[in-house]
């Protein structure tokens, strides 16, 4: 199988971090960010990656070289430049070429533990263009909620209530002819594709991959990694 890591972003929200290395290639433990995507697309049967950079490439370079002379063996390891910001979408219509008929599509900055082989599975059998990921997210409200009616009287007061919803992940399973609907060599991120293929009726499906799922896209969440990783593997 075959995956692509979208890994251009110059992780800003991370700063200072990120001014001296990229997000994907920020240490976590003993690993890095982008070495615990790896690992996870090996466990799941993937043998083929192509791993998109636009931000300090030469560092990407480096850590790959070293990377694939340890463990690459039978994992096919592919470093697309972008020549400028294309978005989390808008590379693969300059690598839709090396793109097999079906795909999963990855952000370069997730730490997560999900089920991709029944992602792909389930993408496939619905005949799906493109699949994305969602899991349910926890917002807590920090304060008293309160509600009232039009005469101003209270109605309700809930203490620091949580509200529940679905959010995409950032993980897809694509098919090459949703590629069509992409401009080529323009930014264009990946919730525009999605609501492109929804305007011209095409398939797009939704797959539950878990909780085991961070963003490291503020600093308490990186700061927080070591420690939500080692709850992980209490599960």
């Amino acid at each position: 199988m075959q995956a692509v890591i979208v890994a251009g972003g110059e992780g800003v929200r991370l700063r200072p971090f990120t001014y001296a290395i990229p997000k994907p290639l920020l240490p976590v433990g003993d690993k890095t960010v982008v070495e615990c995507t790896l690992a996870l697309l090996k466990d799941c049967g993937f043998t083929e990656v192509i791993v998109v950079v636009n931000y300090k490439p030469e560092q990407f370079l480096d850590f790959f070289e070293k990377w694939e002379k340890e463990n690459a063996n039978n994992f096919k390891i592919t470093i697309f430049i972008e020549k400028q910001k294309l978005g989390t979408a808008g590379s693969l219509s300059l690598i839709k070429d090396q793109l097999k008929d079906t795909f999963c599509v990855i952000n370069g900055d997730l730490l997560v533990r999900a089920p991709l082989l029944e992602l792909m599975n389930f993408h496939i059998k619905s005949e799906s263009d493109l699949t994305t990921s969602i899991k349910q997210y926890e917002y807590k409200v920090p304060y008293a909620v309160v509600d009232f009616d039009n005469d101003k009287h209270l109605t309700s007061l809930a203490e620091k209530p949580s509200y529940y919803h679905k959010i995409n992940t950032g993980i897809y399973a694509m098919s090459h002819r949703a590629l069509q609907y992409l401009p080529h060599d323009k930014y264009f991120d990946m919730p525009s594709l999605i609501e492109k293929l929804i305007r011209n009726d095409r398939r797009v499906k939704v797959f539950d991959i878990g909780a085991q799922w961070l963003d490291m896209g503020q600093i308490l969440d990186y700061e927080r990694a070591i420690e939500i990783i080692a709850e992980w593997d209490k599960i």
